[in-house]
């Protein structure tokens, strides 16, 4: 068995002096990913997601950096090769869909691009069924 990742832990130390990583490398957050993606086994990968998307949940410094989180969920996720969503993200996937979706057009899209993952419907298309449901005798 194999000691659990601290991801959060990792992506913070990792990030930290960001604008220095970004002068120095446009590529830093490609980097990143990449390197911490090529470390995890699918199975790691799939215990991550929850870890991800706290990541996501919770206050930037920076836009970017949080966009790069969302990158990183996505990655993660293909990673598992699985499209089984994880019993915390279920829970949170609302929440997480809202975050993801409240800070662009470039965003809304990676938001679909989790959604067609995990072949979930988008949420404001299940909000917009819900709603001709209850209209329909």
């Amino acid at each position: 068995m194999y000691e659990m990742i601290d991801l959060i832990k990792m992506f913070d130390e990792r990030t930290e002096g960001l604008e220095e990583h970004l002068s120095r490398d446009e590529w830093f957050f490609c980097t990143l990913r990449e390197g911490i993606i090529s470390e995890l086994s699918p199975a790691e990968a799939f215990e991550l997601l929850p870890q991800a998307a706290t990541l996501i949940l919770r206050e930037q410094q920076y836009d970017y950096r949080w966009s790069e989180c969302v990158q990183l969920l996505l990655s993660l996720a293909r990673h598992t090769g699985t499209t089984e969503l994880p019993p915390e993200l279920s829970v949170t996937w609302p929440d997480l869909f809202s975050r993801i979706c409240s800070f662009g057009e470039y965003e809304k899209q990676q938001a679909s691009e989790l959604c067609r993952w995990y072949r979930k419907d988008h949420p404001a298309k299940q909000s917009s069924r819900r709603r001709k449901n209850r209209g329909s005798p």
